[in-house]
């Protein structure tokens, strides 16, 4: 078929199509042109239309000019120029078309709801409120201008409002009833109303389902209200409507790793590095989960691929270099580290990093330089001077490491983390009372810093020193993390302290359960057995507590105890 044939087959199917438009145009009473400028204007249309169709908008543009240059009383040319208009970007040109065409029609609904839309765009929403509210008092079952008004309410946060007009959408029981169910939906789930939430987006698939936005805002309620398995199920229903979710998938991916779901972790992983190649911060988001499931080589595949991309994107090569040190290639991750520069988002974790790879291959002079320009750089990086103190430690400059975090609470008074650091510093010195007294200080400036009240509580006992005030920390210390197992602990060696077995037992046995694999803790509780003589419990505890161990200092106390329980209760067999 030649050129001309088709062009004048698409022209001849356009006429079938419009033809109730083409005798709008040629009789409609409000035209005041004669029928030979009435011809001309709707052949200017059909072009117009033609190459709009064909996504040739300027050329459309210019031919709906011409068609309302011959017929400027037309409603529809005057429509379709806005519309091109609102195509092109051109918004006030479309609204300036929209408002001469209201002139002739006011009542024209679709030219009201067009100039609702441009209004929105133009984020003038309570301009836009106030023409769709003149289309619900012309047309008031309007399903489409209720449903924008009820949004457009909504996200004014008036939601009285909003629940007024979506709610008389739902109930007129349209083809779009769904959208004011999933509107509704949305609207609870953002009020944190999760059961509501859930009602309604199940009245939008009910009467939809194949609405795929409505099951991924389901799963994302059922996720927020902790019902873990069914947010997964309605996750993997979402994938399975659309293979190429990322969205849900990287929803689901992180519900399977918070519940230990590693190897399905996986799967997904994979799923996404594939389809979502092109997305940069995807991948990046993929590498460090990799990183976390301790997998530096895949992740080191991603990162490079993005450093080909982003090469001077400094959070992309700081976990580059990461992921080669993980792998054991410290040259390569230290020249990494080393072109990150100090001002940028990681530059300071960078230096930090760098130090202690230098530090690894025996260059304790870099590494103490490269920190210490650091610090004077980049004053109030607190993590700065507790990296330097305790490069000092290790090196058994100790004193100078005291002399670093003092500097640091001069320049940062008010970090009690800081603070706290000095006090650990120098209870690894022996100086318990100096440490004491500076943890007491903190706790001038806040009384309910746990850590302080802790440590001076746990200090205590562990002394077998002022244990009424201990107690009195140490429980006020519970009742503010009720739920920290190391708080819980320290308060039943405490009464361990004071023989209060019974006590002692209640708050030991809740800080196993909550940290089970601390051998501290499972140490302590064997302490308890054994001077209740419950030897075979005494056995068990110490016996994990010595699997769980890792120092050798630890390892050999914990060695010892377990065999004096065992000489205990003779019959026990050896473990």
């Amino acid at each position: 078929m030649s050129e001309p044939t088709r062009f004048y087959g698409k022209v001849i199917m356009y006429l079938v199509l419009l033809s109730p438009l083409f005798w709008m145009l040629m009789c409609s009473p409000v035209m005041s042109t004669s029928l030979e400028s009435r011809s001309g204007a709707y052949t200017a249309y059909m072009m117009g239309l033609k190459e709009e169709l064909d996504g040739n908008l300027l050329e459309a543009n210019s031919w709906y000019k011409k068609a309302y240059d011959l017929d400027p009383g037309s409603t529809e040319v005057l429509k379709a120029l806005a519309k091109v208009s609102v195509r092109l970007g051109r918004l006030d040109e479309a609204q300036e078309w929209i408002e001469r065409a209201l002139e002739i029609n006011p009542n024209d609904i679709d030219l009201l709801l067009l100039l609702s839309k441009i209004l929105i765009h133009e984020n003038k929403t309570k301009d836009a409120r106030q023409v769709l509210e003149e289309v619900v008092v012309k047309y008031p079952n309007n399903d489409q201008a209720l449903l924008v008004l009820g949004t457009l309410y909504a996200e004014s946060h008036n939601y009285d409002k909003a629940r007024c007009f979506l709610e008389k959408a739902a109930r007129l029981n349209t083809r779009k009833a769904f959208m004011a169910y999933y509107f509704l939906g949305r609207m609870a789930k953002d009020r944190k109303k999760y059961a509501e939430a859930e009602s309604y987006l199940n009245l939008a698939l009910k009467k939809n389902a194949f609405f795929t936005p409505a099951l991924f805002e389901l799963a994302d309620v059922y996720e927020r209200q902790g019902k873990v398995k069914k947010a997964m199920n309605t996750y993997q229903a979402v994938i399975l409507r659309q293979h190429d979710n990322i969205k849900a998938r990287q929803r689901l991916l992180f519900l399977l790793l918070e519940n230990g779901r590693e190897k399905e972790a996986l799967k997904q992983i994979r799923v996404l590095r594939r389809i979502a190649k092109s997305d940069a911060n995807v991948q990046f988001r993929l590498s460090l989960v990799l990183l976390q499931l301790d997998r530096p080589r895949q992740a080191l595949d991603i990162l490079k691929g993005l450093r080909h991309r982003m090469k001077d994107n400094s959070q992309v090569n700081f976990y580059l270099g990461l992921a080669l040190e993980r792998l054991g290639r410290d040259k390569e991750a230290a020249r990494i580290y080393s072109s990150i520069p100090e001002s940028s988002e990681t530059g300071v974790d960078a230096v930090i990093r760098l130090s202690r790879l230098f530090f690894k291959e025996g260059n304790e002079g870099k590494a103490v330089s490269a920190l210490e320009k650091a610090v004077a750089d980049n004053p109030q990086r607190v993590d700065l001077y507790t990296a330097l103190a305790s490069l000092y430690e290790k090196i058994g400059q100790p004193e100078r490491a005291v002399n670093v975090l003092k500097s640091g609470i001069k320049k940062n008074p008010d970090n009690k983390a800081l603070a706290m650091s000095l006090v650990m510093l120098l209870d690894n010195m022996g100086k318990k009372d100096v440490a004491i007294s500076f943890a007491r200080t903190i706790l001038r400036s806040h009384p309910d810093y746990v850590p302080a009240l802790n440590y001076i509580g746990y200090t205590y006992a562990e002394l077998g020193r002022n244990l009424d005030e201990a107690e009195r920390l140490l429980k006020k210390a519970v009742t503010l993390v009720p739920e920290d197992g190391f708080v819980s602990d320290s308060l039943g060696w405490l009464y361990f302290k004071k023989k209060e077995f019974q006590k002692a037992f209640k708050y030991l046995k809740k800080a196993r359960t909550l940290v089970p694999d601390d051998p501290i803790i499972a140490e302590h509780m064997g302490d308890l057995y054994f001077a209740r003589q419950e030897f075979k419990n005494a056995v068990k505890a110490y016996s994990h507590a010595l699997k769980k161990a890792k120092k050798k200092d630890d390892k050999r106390r914990i060695r010892k105890e377990l065999q004096k329980a065992k000489d205990a209760f003779s019959d026990i067999p050896d473990y």
